[in-house]
């Protein structure tokens, strides 16, 4: 069994760090009325919530690749360890993006909640982000 090309979804670093920073919160809670700050700060979510996915998706694909090597006749003890930790990787990046999930779910319902959904994925491998295209 070959392993397959897949494409990955391109993903914008800056997408995924676009939640409004808690000194701009503070100063648009005060600009703004209320109707129009929780407008924007929803419509941040949704970019974030769309570029969460996207590296929820490209980490499924790691995985996949990975399991496909592993099965891969020929590789030796080193490189079935190297595929391993691959997968490891990716199914911790996984689980990063089920909790940032949650708290984009959890700020979208309370919108003048605190939180920094996308900070679980503030250092996550280039691997996941680098097929994006300006």
């Amino acid at each position: 069994m070959g392993v397959q090309v897949v494409d990955w979804l391109p993903v914008d670093p800056d997408e995924i760090r676009t939640s409004i920073e808690r000194h701009e919160e503070a100063f648009l809670r005060g600009e703004l009325s209320r109707t129009e700050f929780i407008r924007r700060k929803r419509f941040s979510i949704k970019v974030q919530r769309e570029a969460v996915s996207r590296v929820f998706a490209n980490s499924r694909l790691a995985l996949k690749m990975a399991r496909a090597r592993l099965r891969g006749p020929g590789l030796k003890l080193a490189e079935k360890f190297q595929e391993v930790d691959e997968m490891d990787v990716a199914i911790q990046i996984r689980l990063r993006c089920l909790t940032a999930f949650a708290k984009l779910a959890m700020q979208y319902i309370f919108p003048t909640l605190r939180l920094i959904p996308t900070m679980c994925l503030k250092r996550i491998p280039t691997m996941y982000l680098k097929r994006h295209k300006r």
